[in-house]
């Protein structure tokens, strides 16, 4: 995959991943998650760090291409949803399980430590996405308990649709689509 000035290959095996720099012949970056491995990958929205997801999702690493340094997130959910950064990519917000109930937590991106952190009124919350002006977080639950809930930063609830409630339009700011049966997740639109 290529991002910005970055570039790394995919590998079918969970073991180190190798990034490289596509204007320096010279530079590269082999990153290793020890016994854990690395099963997803994914570029941060300033494309000089490089979030990583263990194997079991024992944890998310995100790693500096700049300074070589890595932070630990504990946790995540899963490894290819439930982790999403604001469109100005100020905050990543990342949906992990706490004493048994969904819950998200927010990092600040400049340094790496979270700023909120909230219980979500899901039951199997399948992955979250932040609003065109970063200012709300929308999750979902999966096809089972059809849930869509409006969070502020903050854990404010601002908004609940439920598919199974009778009479009741979707909210006006969101709409989630189901993929056919077949494809993984939910695609998502703010509107």
């Amino acid at each position: 995959m290529i991002f910005e000035r970055y570039c790394w290959g995919r590998c079918a095996h969970p073991g180190p991943r190798q990034v490289w720099s596509a204007e320096e012949n010279d530079w590269k970056c082999k990153i290793d998650a020890g016994a854990e491995g690395v099963m997803h990958m994914r570029w941060s929205p300033d494309s000089r760090h490089v979030v990583t997801i263990a194997e079991f999702n024992l944890r998310a690493t995100v790693w500096s291409l700049l300074d070589k340094t890595s932070v630990a997130v504990p946790m995540p959910k899963h490894a290819k949803t439930g982790l999403d950064f604001s469109a100005d990519g100020e905050y990543m917000a990342v949906a992990h399980r706490q004493d048994g109930k969904d819950a998200i937590r927010i990092y600040s991106t400049e340094t790496w430590l979270p700023v909120s952190e909230f219980y979500s009124d899901t039951v199997d919350m399948i992955d979250l996405a932040w609003s065109p002006n970063g200012r709300m977080l929308a999750v979902w639950d999966c096809n089972l308990h059809y849930n869509v809930l409006v969070y502020s930063m903050d854990g404010r609830r601002l908004e609940h649709y439920s598919a199974c409630a009778p009479n009741r339009p979707p909210p006006l700011r969101f709409s989630a689509l189901i993929r056919p049966a077949g494809s993984a997740g939910t695609t998502t639109r703010w509107v």
